[in-house]
C-alpha cells in the first residue's frame, strides 16, 4: 500500500543520501559523518510524514509575532 511505498522510498533515499556523502566524508576522512546521517535520515522521514497530519488540525503560523 501507501506506506509500503513510503518505506522504500525512505531506505532507498538513505541509500542515495550516504552514497552521495561518502565521497567527501573519505576525501576528508570524516568517517564520523556517516554515523550521524543515518538516525538523521530516519528522524527526517518520520518529521516529513507526520508534518501535514500536524499542519491539518493547527494551520495557525506565527512569524515574528504575526499570525498568517
Amino acid at each position: 500500500g501507501c506506506l509500503s511505498g513510503y518505506l522504500l522510498y525512505v531506505v532507498f533515499k538513505i541509500l542515495i543520501d550516504i552514497l552521495f556523502v561518502l565521497l567527501p566524508a573519505a576525501k576528508f576522512k570524516a568517517y564520523k559523518v556517516l554515523l550521524y546521517a543515518v538516525p538523521f535520515e530516519i528522524y527526517f522521514a518520520v518529521y516529513a510524514f507526520v508534518l501535514p497530519f500536524v499542519l491539518l488540525f493547527d494551520r495557525t503560523v506565527v512569524w515574528k509575532e504575526q499570525k498568517l
